[in-house]
């Protein structure tokens, strides 16, 4: 009688021991996943933060390509000018000292 007590004794021990152990594993499996939701969280951001920097460059260069293309052929049309109102320059000289 004396070893069944002790024998059921030692079945609820266990059971109890067994129950708090699965608590304490619950509650750090909680706990990594609440910490793994959050680094997930913060990693999502840093991306799309950084994805937003990166669009936020290639407009910035693709405005400046632009602009530095729109400067070079205002260039290219003001010297063209230049030449041509030297030229006509040249021609109504020429013209002047043939007429004379």
């Amino acid at each position: 009688m004396i070893f069944k007590n002790a024998y059921e004794a030692q079945l609820k021990f266990k059971t109890a021991s067994d129950s708090v152990l699965i608590l304490e594993n619950s509650e750090k499996l909680l706990a990594t996943q609440a910490q793994y939701d959050f680094e997930k969280q913060r990693s999502d951001e840093r991306v799309a933060r950084e994805n937003e920097l990166a669009r936020q460059r290639n407009i910035r260069n693709t405005i400046t390509a632009g602009l530095g293309v729109a400067i070079l052929f205002l260039f290219v049309v003001y010297r063209q000018r230049n030449k041509i109102k030297a030229g006509k320059k040249r021609s109504d000289e020429l013209l002047l000292k043939h007429t004379t």
